[in-house]
């Protein structure tokens, strides 16, 4: 078995407004990240097997921000809605027997648009003037699965059917370089 993922690309816009009282602050913020993240999974032996595939193209957090501010660092987390869009497909064929016997290539696709949370931690760091930097680590689930069945007949009319689903979770490691307007 061959497990895959790679990220083609990955762009992020992101704003927040917020309330600051003494050392406590709250934030809404709001964003979204346009990506292609590709995940396959493949087996294969004399008799053929499934190709998995499932892009992740759009993910988009809203959330709130509660913290502390000790000097120039503040302390936070974060939790709120996330959304994204879901693309899977399975192909699947079995080479055994040659075109009479084997299963030609069948395919199935799904897409589906979720809504689940999101729920993390970070700190930021003012380091110079309005200048701030920060890390954070955001977890979003509760997307729920996306999946269906499929049938694959063989050249002898004989059939079998596949089921094939896949559930999402995201775990991001965030970095940012902000700048206040004020």
């Amino acid at each position: 078995m061959t497990d895959h993922a790679s990220a083609d690309w990955l762009a992020t816009v992101r704003g927040r407004i917020g309330y600051a009282a003494d050392r406590l602050l709250f934030y809404a913020t709001g964003g979204a990240a346009f990506t292609r993240i590709n995940f396959s999974q493949s087996y294969s032996d004399i008799f053929g097997g499934p190709l998995l595939g499932t892009p992740l193209t759009a993910f988009s957090a809203s959330s709130t921000r509660t913290g502390y501010a000790a000097d120039r660092l503040l302390f936070y987390a974060t939790g709120g809605a996330a959304f994204t869009r879901i693309n899977f497909s399975q192909s699947y064929s079995d080479i055994f027997g040659g075109p009479l016997l084997g299963t030609p290539l069948t395919a199935f696709s799904a897409s589906s648009t979720r809504t689940g949370y999101a729920v993390g931690a970070g700190v930021e760091y003012a380091f110079a003037g309005n200048w701030s930097a920060r890390g954070e680590y955001l977890f979003a689930g509760g997307f729920g699965e996306v999946g269906g069945s499929y049938l694959a007949v063989a050249g002898t009319g004989n059939a079998d059917v596949h089921s094939a689903s896949v559930k999402l979770d995201v775990q991001m490691v965030r970095l940012g370089l902000n700048y206040r307007f004020y």
